[in-house]
């Protein structure tokens, strides 16, 4: 069955495909580790299939964390590959493509080339930013006005034995205006350098600015949940996750007037918690394919989403050491206004005599979290 993340082509660090491979196994990652091996399995960690191997659920999730761990090392590494939208790219291919736009002396077609992948690849690394995951998206054309709309349960009831006169429930509408804010990242490369890499630098620092984007987007969420979270709802602080103490997070949001739960928000370092407590176990359903995990989804625990940046490389993560959030279905969190779409101009500075070229990316969006009962916080001590 085909998922969403089809088309996805992960390898290991040195080229290798990940699914399958026997060098990508505990003994494999072992030994290039220099650890000791006795006892580890030659089993690869992902099959052939592309679903995580296993013989129990215990082993299973113990791959999970070794997937991650590698990954998060970079050890495994991820190559995009968005669909074309236009028939040039689809001719030209996207490498091919970026190094057209950054090689033309031609404004036009640079910014048209600029623009086509620019949509496609941000498209496809929206998957990996969590923010996206857990608010409703809203797209907003240009001078629009975003305005969020906050439903509050302020109908009251009455119960009258004599008198049918019963006060009246006066109605106001409470309307989130979010200020929007722009994120921007501006890649130049020396002539010299492009010229001399021996790695295509243009690709790389391109797709390198687009998740930093989507790093702040995750940056600026984590700042409005760090201000909901205690408004409504108590943080929870722990020493070792359990079942019991999850549960007690959970619970918060199951009694704020019947919103539903929806995901959780780990850091890496809480899933050592679920792999070690074995009562997780009757609790969990794994995601199988590698191609999702990778974008940091990790199957559902009582219900809700696991979702971590622990697949990142670290100057991607986001989340500190023991934090988790619960938040409530997107629909009852808050949304994120999107303003047209992501600007990608190409740089080419030769014009002004100076011997650089790149890229210059702005998403402009705005934020809000309209409802502080849908996001409870806990982290470890």
């Amino acid at each position: 069955m085909k998922t969403p993340y089809d088309g996805q082509f992960v390898t290991t660090a040195n080229a290798e495909p990940l699914a399958g491979n026997s060098n990508f196994s505990p003994y494999g990652l072992a030994k290039s580790a220099g650890k000791a091996t006795a006892g580890l399995s030659h089993e690869p960690i992902v099959g052939s299939n592309g679903s995580i191997n296993g013989f129990n659920m215990a082993d299973f999730m113990k791959n999970m964390g070794a997937l991650m761990a590698a990954a998060s090392s970079g050890q495994v590494v991820e190559e995009q590959k968005a669909h074309a939208r236009a028939t040039l790219q689809e001719k030209l291919g996207k490498k091919e493509a970026l190094a057209s736009a950054i090689n033309s002396n031609d404004t036009a077609t640079q910014q048209a080339l600029a623009e086509v992948v620019g949509d496609t690849v941000y498209e496809t690394l929206g998957r990996s930013g969590f923010a996206r995951k857990f608010m409703t998206i809203k797209p907003l054309a240009r001078t629009e006005t975003h305005r969020v709309p906050v439903v509050t349960p302020d109908v009251t009831s009455f119960i009258s034995t004599e008198n049918s006169d019963i006060p009246s429930s006066q109605i106001r509408q409470n309307v989130l205006y979010p200020k929007p804010f722009v994120t921007s990242a501006r890649v130049l490369i020396d002539i010299l350098e492009l010229m001399i890499s021996p790695v295509d630098l243009l690709d790389i620092k391109y797709n390198q600015a687009l998740e930093q984007i989507l790093v702040g987007e995750d940056r600026s969420f984590l700042k409005f949940v760090e201000v909901a979270a205690p408004v409504h709802n108590e943080p929870v602080y722990f020493t070792t996750l359990t079942p019991t103490v999850l549960a007690s997070v959970r619970n918060q949001i199951d009694t704020q007037g019947g919103i539903p739960v929806g995901g959780m928000l780990m850091a890496a370092d809480i899933w050592a918690d679920i792999i070690s407590e074995s009562e997780f176990q009757n609790f969990y359903s794994p995601v199988e394919k590698h191609e999702i995990v990778l974008t940091g989804r990790l199957g559902t625990l009582m219900g809700m989403d696991i979702v971590t940046d622990g697949f990142r490389i670290p100057n991607l993560k986001v989340l500190p050491q023991g934090g988790l959030y619960v938040f409530g279905i997107p629909d009852t969190l808050g949304q994120i206004g999107q303003y047209e779409q992501m600007q990608v101009t190409a740089i080419d500075q030769g014009v002004i005599g100076v011997n650089k070229k790149g890229w210059l990316l702005n998403n402009v969006i705005d934020m809000c979290v309209g409802n502080a009962r849908a996001v409870v916080k806990a982290a470890r001590i």
